[in-house]
């Protein structure tokens, strides 16, 4: 299986490095910006020598040929003031120019979308493409139930400040995006 991360953040990143795992024949790794895309792949390749050294990696200048494309690219939440509706609205334009290309490269790939939000996303990309998943649900249910949670036991502190700025969101998100793939097996 062939899988192409693009968008190498902090979902993206961690996404791909517990993809080293997992069995994939081959994981390419694209980003708009070059030099992290190289920074990136230095950084999986000394690790994937270190933990098993089966998995291909392969740093791409553009969209290519895969099974599967897991889409990361685009802005993240800065914080909790900042409403769906305008983040969608930056992200739809992202979301569009890479899904046209997946789709004359490989209209029939599995395409997860970790961007945010993602189901608004996903209903973009179909229409360009007919198999997508989204990621991240999961989490943010598990988010918003501690929120509520939190709220009617009356506790000031807001979970969700310290959520959106917690290295836990990603890993979990990354979490979500590997159970998909391994389900997708082929």
């Amino acid at each position: 299986m062939r899988v192409q991360i693009i968008g190498l953040g902090n979902v993206g990143f961690t996404t791909a490095l517990l993809l080293l795992n997992k069995n994939i024949d081959e994981i390419v790794l694209y980003d708009k910006d070059r030099t992290k895309t190289i920074y990136q792949y230095y950084e999986l390749y000394t690790i994937n020598k270190l933990v098993s050294g089966d998995c291909k990696l392969i740093s791409a200048d553009c969209i290519v040929n895969a099974d599967v494309y897991v889409i990361s690219a685009g802005l993240s939440r800065r914080d909790t003031s900042q409403t769906r509706e305008s983040l969608y609205e930056e992200n739809k334009k992202i979301i569009h120019e890479i899904c046209e290309k997946i789709m004359f490269i490989n209209q029939f790939a599995f395409i997860i979308i970790a961007t945010n939000p993602p189901t608004e996303l996903c209903k973009t990309c179909l229409e360009y493409v007919p198999r997508v998943i989204p990621a991240g649900l999961e989490t943010d249910s598990i988010e918003n139930s501690i929120i509520k949670k939190n709220k009617h036991e009356g506790y000031i502190i807001d979970v969700g400040d310290y959520v959106f700025s917690h290295k836990g969101y990603t890993v979990s998100v990354a979490g979500e995006i590997v159970k998909i793939i391994e389900s997708l097996r082929f």
